[in-house]
């Protein structure tokens, strides 16, 4: 649709696509559509995707999108001018498409959308008898509205203001948008104005767009002599017993009297505190015994808080009154745990000199109840002789201490650096985040040595092609390397590098710059190289800053060629020559020839292609290209001439080719606008009553045009002088089988002569238009209907199904019906009517059925007769007559899919019930039952239901179910040695007392037992036994003996590391791996080391994901044991861990090495060491 209708974008065009179809009408089972916005560059926005498309792909492509759209905004166009559409109007253009196998784009129709002016429409009230009603209601009564009705926007939210909005409450679900009105007392208004009218202002808000629709609402109580609230059952509510975090807080709503049938009671769950799971409006199914149970689960997590309480609140509703003293009850919740280890941070003193101590205050928040040890590790940047690695330090209960960390003042000039304090983890506190570390920094006191001075004093050039030199020296000699800046910079084109460059000096004192040079073969001046020394770090640029060498060029100067180059004499006119000009600079010194190309631009008779001219030693010669004059119009064109390459010579870059333009002298023909439209006239004469007119439409397509693809006709008869459209007259209508329009049908009364005119106009691909006069008298005739046929009616076996007979004209008397030959089993003709009625029993293939009209006319009956063809097929049905029990586990998704449809019809819909509330949705496209992560639900029955949305004059629609028990079981994961306590599942059906039984087999894991009162699983698993996965039965029975079975399946695991050695023992230089090997944890695991994993070999590092530890450490590595630890995700968490030595020896690949001095010596004397490896 050439519109948005969806998010009512500007420049968006709706497209919605199926796969597969044989129509348009008739998806492939179970597609559901693919529904797209498209930009005006095909670019798609894209609202839903095809369930039977790839994953993340869409059904057509790009270039097919594209093709969609400007194809649609071409008819959208064509319609807008042909109804004389004005900019501004609300306007649409709708298609049907089909993209073929062969990859091609088919329209099948176009139909225009015209919008009518919205209405503004006073919305209807609903209320309990679901009935329009006046807003009034009497007293002690509740009332309940829809609010849907009121505005149709199942996405709104709903909010209430005004004086006595207290009078009121909105009830919100997923499904429902309620308005509550409470009792009030006739003769104790409770309203603002004291008289009964409780007004409020409803305000929906579309949760999009964020557009308000603000409705007036009132209410008014009206005394009832004999009211009856009072006879009503009055609902109160108490609490269980308290809970700890995890447990069900459990309510008891009591009727009192008891309740004749079953009502549904409104409590509202909220909390104090942070516990619950979900809150808000809940239903509570009071029986015929006056009780019902309900229950809130809560939540267990880690968090220390303090005790709350779950609180729940009788609301008004249907069939009932709320207790004034036990309308809310509150269970306690209490938190089960533990407050938090306190954090450790680190703040830093002020920066030291090399010499002082580097102050580190160590807090723990809260401050800790006994002495708290917490490691350290410290650290240095620079060499200040501080003491790194792992210390502890004692927090008292004061909650801070302070460490001191020395540092060394030496002779040596070096950078500022800095002592690092940083919070390692450990047991019974945590390290802060965002303070875990700090650092002091540490100012060298040292001066600096002198400089030293570096010069260019030495330099070597060369020819093209050779390596040029610079020798770069440092004075005094170096202790180090050093980086010297440079700039290198070039004269000529010799391929140099050139730019700022980085030269290291060595410790020995000098360094050679190579800087290659470029052997072409181009001929050039000589060039150079120039070397500038820039300042830099750690040394001084002497006089010697800058040298300069030489590059000889070693090429042949080149011989001259002639650069040839056109122009263009000037523009002619076909018949005339056009002259070019074919130029050689220099000019040769002997003739030269030149390769030329002759093209054009339409058809004047220019002999094209490739020719060849001689420029002489003068220059320059002339090119002459005949046209030829003809009497045809066409546009102007154009003769050109290109240089191609050829020896002796090369092609100008800006004036290789030139054309001269060649303008046509004759005159156009007329167009087909300038023709006259076409005409014509028919003369029926006379026609009898209820016959059917026949005659051939003249053509009216003007000489010249072409044929109509996009148009439409008028109908226009002539009344009293003058024309008016209509679209029928007497029977009359226009008819566009045979594609221009012609008058049809069949006279239904005596009419005098009469004039039509029919007016065809054609808006594509031409602009034409042509009409033609109908004459025609209509006699009187004898009884006859007003079809001769019903056409063919397929019927569906075992469906009602009605099928009227044509209109019958000139009938006297009564009217009797027969039918010839026998109808189809189970359907009958009414004789009095002409009727056909029933429902056929059997089936049968198509047959034609002839009715015959009698009437009783004086004189002689008259008789006339019609035809229907009939068959009797299978009705839409299921494939399968049923379906499997479902059984999914809770977390799963879920998507069940129905027996495919035999039969299926147009405008097929889904809808489902279930037996109690359910956890599952259906798609209703396609009839699918859906859920992403299935909660917990005791087995329900689904029923399915196809049906066929519209309406039909002649039968009900089809409507076919089928049903499928489905069942979540709820999965316990629990860890050996846990202390568990599985509450019991709220089962719906049930009420009053309730009691509990375990099926016999399989039995509970060891240490767990069964309460028969309560329903619930407890007690402690035996340590590292495990158990596969069960399913246990739990049936419950209330005091009415009504029964209900929950199944969940209970799975015992033990996490346990396997699969590693006690001790390890590699050379430095060889890789180490260990990894262990784990089984039986729950949900995600992971790992920790002790000591922490800066301890291990250097090279080695720990794999917190996986436990392992690997490397190739670097140096040798006094034994160590460290022990890696890993936790999983149970509640509470269960442990495993496994210890490991490890020693790294040093290797024969990597010698020891150690360094010895010599004797002490005077200043001026070499001083002595020995370096050894060993072995």
């Amino acid at each position: 649709v050439s519109t948005d209708p969806i998010r009512f974008l500007d420049g968006m065009y709706y497209v919605n696509t199926q796969v597969g179809e044989d129509l348009v009408t008739n998806p492939e089972p179970n597609s559901l559509p693919e529904e797209l916005l498209l930009d005006a560059e095909g670019k798609p926005i894209v609202l839903s995707r095809s369930s039977l498309a790839k994953q993340g792909q869409l059904l057509m492509s790009g270039t097919q999108m594209l093709q969609l759209r400007n194809n649609l905004k071409t008819i959208h166009d064509r319609f807008k001018t042909l109804y004389k559409v004005e900019d501004g109007d609300d306007f649409a253009v709708e298609i049907e498409f089909k993209i073929t196998a062969g990859n091609k784009l088919a329209i099948k129709q176009a139909r225009p959308w015209v919008f009518a002016p919205p209405l503004t429409l006073t919305p209807e009230v609903a209320v309990p008898s679901n009935k329009p009603t006046a807003r009034s209601t009497k007293e002690g009564r509740t009332v309940v509205t829809k609010l849907a009705p009121l505005v149709p926007n199942a996405a709104a939210s709903w909010s209430m203001s005004g004086p006595d909005k207290g009078a009121f409450f909105i009830w919100t679900t997923p499904t429902r948008r309620d308005l509550y009105f409470y009792p009030q007392d006739y003769e104790n208004p409770e309203d603002a104005d004291g008289d009964n009218v409780y007004s409020i202002v409803l305000t929906a808000t579309d949760p999009d767009s964020g557009e308000k629709t603000n409705i007036d609402f009132t209410m008014t109580v009206v005394n009832d002599a004999d009211d009856d609230s009072g006879d009503l059952p009055v609902v109160s509510i108490r609490p269980l017993p308290g809970i700890v975090e995890g447990g069900l807080a459990t309510f008891v709503v009591s009727a009192d009297p008891a309740p004749a049938g079953t009502i549904a009671v409104n409590v509202n769950i909220g909390q104090d505190g942070r516990f619950l799971w979900s809150s808000g409006m809940v239903t509570a199914w009071v029986s015929t015994s006056g009780r019902a149970t309900i229950g809130s689960r809560t939540r267990d997590d880690d968090t220390d808080e303090p005790d709350g309480s779950v609180s729940a609140t009788l609301r008004p509703g249907v069939g009932y009154t709320v207790s004034a003293d036990e309308g809310t009850a509150s269970v306690g919740v209490a938190d089960n745990d533990g407050p938090p280890d306190p954090e450790v941070s680190v703040t830093a003193g002020s920066d030291v000199t090399e010499g002082g101590d580097a102050q580190f205050t160590v807090t723990a928040t809260p401050s800790p109840t006994a002495p708290l040890s917490v490691s350290l590790t410290v650290g240095q940047e620079g060499a200040f002789g501080a003491i790194t690695g792992t210390q502890t330090v004692t927090i008292p209960t004061e909650g801070s201490a302070t460490v001191a960390v020395g540092t060394a003042d030496d002779d040596s000039d070096e950078p500022d650096g800095s002592v690092s304090v940083t919070v390692d983890a450990g047991d019974g506190y945590t390290a802060s985040a965002t303070q875990g570390t700090a650092s002091v920094g540490v100012a060298d006191n040292d001066d600096p040595p002198p400089a030293p001075e570096v010069n260019i004093t030495a330099s070597r050039g060369g020819s093209e092609g050779e390596n040029v030199t610079f020798t770069l020296t440092a004075a005094p000699a170096l202790t180090s390397d050093l980086a010297v800046l440079v700039t290198v910079a070039a004269s000529g084109d010799f391929g140099v590098s050139t730019g700022s460059q980085t030269v290291t000096i060595p410790a020995a004192g000098s360094a050679t710059l190579t800087i290659a040079t470029t052997d072409d073969d181009a001929d050039e001046p000589d060039g150079s190289v120039t070397l500038s020394l820039n300042d830099g770090d750690g040394y001084t640029v002497g006089s010697l800053s800058t040298e300069t060498v030489s590059v000889l060029d070693n090429d042949d100067a080149p011989l001259a060629t002639s650069e040839v180059s056109v122009t263009s004499g000037g523009d002619v006119t076909e018949g005339a020559d056009a002259q070019f000009t074919v130029t050689a600079d220099p000019a040769p010194s002997a003739p030269l020839t030149v390769n030329l190309t002759v093209g054009q631009e339409g058809d004047y008779g220019a002999a094209t292609g490739t020719q060849a001219v001689t420029i002489p030693a003068a220059g320059s010669a002339t090119l002459t290209v005949a046209t030829t004059d003809d009497d045809a119009d066409e546009p102007d064109g154009s003769v050109s001439v290109t240089v191609d390459a050829g020896d002796g010579y090369s092609v100008s870059a800006t004036q290789g080719a030139a054309s001269a333009v060649v303008a046509d002298n004759d005159d156009p023909p007329k167009t087909d606008e300038e023709e006259s439209t076409g005409n014509a006239d028919v003369d029926l004469g006379q026609v009898e009553v209820g016959r059917r007119i026949s005659y051939v439409a003249p053509s009216l397509r003007p000489a010249g045009a072409e044929d109509c693809i996009v148009g439409a006709g008028v109908l226009w008869k002539r009344v009293g002088g003058q024309e008016v459209v209509t679209r029928s007259d007497n029977g009359f209508s226009l008819d566009y089988s045979g594609g221009l329009p012609r008058l049809s049908g069949r006279a239904k009364l005596r009419a005098a002569p009469a004039l039509y005119r029919i007016e065809y106009v054609c808006g594509h691909p031409q602009s034409w238009s042509g009409s033609y006069t109908i004459a025609v008298e209509v006699l009187g005739a004898g009884m006859g209907f007003d079809a001769d046929s019903l056409g063919r009616r397929t019927l569906y076996k075992g469906q009602q199904r009605t099928i009227k007979p044509p209109q019958l004209f000139h009938a006297e008397g009564a009217v009797t019906y027969t039918v010839s030959p026998a109808l189809p089993a189970g359907l009958s003709l009414d004789t009095a009517s002409g009727v056909i009625s029933g429902a056929p029993t059997t089936l049968q293939g198509q047959a034609t059925y002839t009715v015959t009209a009698t009437d009783s006319k004086t004189g002689g009956a008259q008789t006339a007769a019609f035809d229907v063809r009939l068959s009797v097929v299978s009705g839409m049905h299921w494939s399968a007559s049923s379906m499997p029990d479902m059984v999914f586990e809770a977390g799963e998704r879920i998507e069940i899919v129905p027996p495919a449809l035999v039969n299926p019809t147009t405008n097929l819909r889904y809808t489902y019930s279930a037996t109690h509330n359910g956890v599952l949705t259906m798609h209703p496209y396609s009839g699918r039952l859906l859920a992403s992560s299935a909660r917990p639900m005791v087995k329900n029955t689904y029923t399915i239901t196809a049906y066929e949305d519209r309406a039909y004059d002649d039968r009900t629609p089809q409507r076919i179910s089928i049903t499928v028990d489905v069942e979540v079981q709820d999965v316990h994961l629990l860890g050996a040695g846990q202390t568990v306590s599985i509450p019991a599942m709220a089962l719906p059906g049930l009420s009053g007392t309730i009691t509990y039984s375990l099926a016999a087999t399989p039995a509970l894991p060891g240490g767990l037992s069964f309460d028969s009162e309560t329903g619930a699983i407890s007690g402690t698993l035996d340590a590292g036994r495990t158990q596969a996965k069960q399913t246990y039965t739990v049936t419950a029975t209330d005091a009415d003996g009504n029964t209900a079975d929950c199944r969940f399946k209970i799975e015992v695991r033990n996490l346990v590391l396997s699969g590693t050695q006690s001790s390890y023992s590699v050379g430095a230089g060889d890789p180490l791996s260990i990894s262990p090997t784990r089984s039986g944890g729950i949900g995600a695991v992971s790992y920790s080391i002790s000591p922490a994993s800066s301890e291990l070999p250097s090279g080695v590092s720990f794999n917190t994901e996986t436990g392992a530890i690997s490397g190739t450490p670097s140096r040798e590595f006094a034994e160590k044991t460290f022990t890696v630890t890993a936790t999983d995700s149970a509640n509470p968490p269960q442990t495993a861990s496994y210890s490991v030595s490890i020693r790294v020896d040093p290797s024969a690949k990597a010698p020891r090495v150690s360094i010895t001095a010599g004797s002490a010596v005077t200043e001026g004397a070499n001083a002595s060491f020995t370096v050894t490896a060993t072995p």
